[in-house]
C-alpha cells in the first residue's frame, strides 16, 4: 500500500515541478515582451531646435516685469561638488520658482537630490553638460557626448529630458551653439552675473549688485553646488527686493514661453 502510494506521488511531483518551471519561463517571457513593448517610452534624442532659434538666449521679454533666478550645479571630473540645501529651503518657503542646471556628473553623485529638485513643482532642471568642459575649445563630437550623456542620466533618473542647456563657464563658439541646437536644446545664458563664486563678494554686496542690474526679462546666474559662498544669505534679500520692485520670478521655460 505504501509503495503503491509513493509510486503514484512521484510522477505527480515531477509534473508539478515541470509545470512550475514552464509557468516561470512564460512569465519571464511576457515580462521581457512588455519591456520591449512600443508603449514603453524609450530614450530618444530630441528633435533639433529650428536654425533660427539656435542663438544665445540671455534674457526674456523686456515688456513685462518677470525675471528668472537660475542656479548652476556643476561638477568636473575628480572634484565632487556639494549641494546648498539652504537655497532650496528659501526658495520653497518663499514660493519662488527657479531653474537649476545640474551637470551629469553632479546628478550621478546626487541622485536623491536630483529627484527631490525635480519633484518640487516650483523648480525645473536644465542640462549643464556632463563634466563641465569649455565648449569653445572641444570638438563637436565631444559636445554631443557631453550633452547626450547628461540627457540620458536625467531620463534614467526622472523619466524625461530637458530642452534647456547652460554653457560651462558661459563660453561658446558659433559651432557650439549649432551643435547644442542640433541636439534639441536651447542655450540659456544670462544678463546678470551674481559673482557668487568670488569669496570677496559678501551677501550684502551680492544682493545690492543683482537688484541694481535686474531688468524686465533678466536671467541671473548663481550657484547651488556649494561654490556660491554667500548665495544662500543673499537670496532672501534678492527675492524680497525683486518683489518690492514688482518683479515676479519665473522658471526659464515660463519666462521664454517654452513650456510643453
Amino acid at each position: 500500500m505504501c509503495n503503491r502510494t509513493k509510486a503514484l506521488i512521484r510522477p505527480v511531483m515531477i509534473f508539478a515541478a515541470f509545470l512550475t518551471v514552464f509557468i516561470a519561463a512564460d512569465v519571464a517571457a511576457a515580462a521581457s515582451k512588455a519591456e520591449r513593448s512600443p508603449s514603453t517610452p524609450q530614450f530618444e534624442v530630441l528633435s533639433p531646435v529650428p536654425v533660427t532659434e539656435r542663438g544665445l538666449v540671455t534674457h526674456g521679454s523686456r515688456s513685462g516685469k518677470t525675471v528668472a533666478l537660475t542656479f548652476d550645479l556643476c561638477q568636473s571630473k575628480g572634484a565632487k561638488s556639494g549641494f546648498d540645501q539652504e537655497i532650496v529651503r528659501i526658495l520653497s518657503e518663499t514660493k519662488t520658482p527657479a531653474t537649476f542646471f545640474p551637470g551629469g556628473l553632479w546628478m550621478r553623485d546626487h541622485m536623491d537630490e536630483t529627484r527631490a529638485l525635480a519633484g518640487n513643482p516650483l523648480f525645473e532642471l536644465g542640462n549643464h553638460s556632463w563634466s563641465h568642459p569649455d565648449f569653445s575649445r572641444i570638438p563637436p563630437e565631444r559636445m554631443t557626448e557631453e550633452i547626450q550623456k547628461t540627457q540620458r542620466i536625467m531620463w534614467e533618473l526622472l523619466g524625461y529630458q530637458t530642452r534647456l542647456f547652460r554653457l560651462p563657464y558661459g563660453r561658446y563658439s558659433e559651432q557650439a551653439l549649432d551643435v547644442i541646437g542640433q541636439n534639441g536644446l536651447y542655450t540659456i545664458q544670462w544678463d546678470v552675473v551674481s559673482g557668487d563664486p568670488d569669496p570677496g563678494i559678501d551677501a550684502d554686496r551680492m544682493a545690492h549688485w543683482v537688484l541694481g542690474h535686474m531688468k524686465p526679462g533678466s536671467i541671473v546666474i548663481m550657484h547651488a553646488n556649494g561654490r556660491g559662498r554667500h548665495t544662500a544669505r543673499a537670496l532672501l534679500p534678492i527675492i524680497h527686493g525683486l518683489r518690492k520692485k514688482g518683479y515676479a520670478p519665473l522658471t526659464v521655460s515660463h519666462l521664454l514661453g517654452l513650456e510643453k
